[in-house]
């Protein structure tokens, strides 16, 4: 399990990959809160590494979003190569939170 996280040039970029369980989950709140203060031009989260999701991590991301729709900061995310776990983020509408669609940068392979 791993978190990275870091701005650069406005933007804002959380990178995930491995397991993603309740220790991340624990880091990531943390780690957003500085990312999206002061606000960045674009907030990117890239998933496309994890091979699990806790449902912690999934919360914390969709309210990510919001606040950056709040805000008016631009929302990318880089979705699971894991189909299972693609599919169920998708399944659930994640990444569409209420008010707020992010640009989804990988779109899924065929």
């Amino acid at each position: 399990m791993s978190l990275e996280w870091g701005r650069e040039e406005g933007i804002s970029r959380v990178c995930l990959s491995d397991q993603a369980d309740l220790s991340i989950a624990v880091e990531l709140k943390p780690a957003l809160l500085q990312l999206l203060s002061p606000r960045p031009r674009v907030l990117s989260i890239d998933l496309s590494a994890t091979t699990e999701l806790h449902i912690s991590v999934i919360q914390l991301i969709w309210a990510a979003a919001r606040e950056a729709h709040r805000h008016e900061v631009g929302f990318e995310l880089h979705l699971p190569e894991d189909k299972r776990i693609r599919d169920s983020l998708l399944e659930i509408g994640v990444t569409l939170p209420s008010s707020c669609v992010p640009q989804i940068v990988q779109e899924p392979a065929a």
